[in-house]
């Protein structure tokens, strides 16, 4: 929730949205520091990771995120239900556990939402309990979507989850099919 003046009120511990990292200091203040009730003064989103405008949206959306870069993919499917949007999306999401899954139950209601709305989980430690078995590959591509050609994927989330996905595009003739964010520099070999 966020107030007229920017701030943002974190309201539930549960969620786990903010992972830390090691050497971040905003992430690292807030898992040691905030608590429910902690106010945050946030400047307004900028960027170029954003869903294109409805008229310009063709195909099969894919939102496909891993641990906390699940942040600005929600985001994205929070839009499109707020805009009734009828065509449609896959919500791709990895994790380790079922538990680790930030924000699942909003997750499932969100996609019920949607006409064409579908959730799947690839759970790389629990196979019992997953959709999509081990890590993004060929196999997982042809599961999220009949027509990779027809799809536009938004992707965030580790570097290797990102790597998995530019690289199995790229190989069938697609990266422009990806847009991407990433919080940190690309990885380099």
């Amino acid at each position: 929730m966020s107030g007229a003046d920017g701030s943002a009120r974190i309201f539930d511990a549960q969620t786990r949205a903010v992972k830390a990292n090691p050497s971040g200091r905003v992430s690292r203040h807030l898992v040691d520091q905030a608590r429910p009730g902690t106010i945050v003064r946030l400047s307004a989103a900028r960027g170029d990771f954003t869903l294109p405008a409805p008229h310009q949206r063709a195909g099969h959306l894919v939102l496909l995120s891993g641990g906390s870069g699940i942040t600005p993919v929600l985001s994205m499917l929070r839009a499109l239900v707020d805009e009734g949007h009828d065509g449609p999306v896959t919500f791709v999401h990895y994790a380790d556990r079922l538990a680790d899954v930030c924000y699942l139950s909003e997750l499932r209601r969100l996609t019920a939402a949607l006409p064409q709305g579908r959730l799947l989980l690839g759970l790389t430690g629990d196979a019992r309990a997953t959709d999509l078995t081990g890590f993004f590959d060929d196999a997982h591509l042809d599961q999220i979507t009949g027509d990779a050609g027809s799809c536009q994927v938004f992707l965030c989330g580790p570097a290797p989850l990102m790597t998995s996905v530019e690289q199995v595009f790229a190989q069938r003739g697609l990266a422009d099919r990806v847009r991407l964010e990433r919080f940190g520099l690309p990885p380099v070999d």
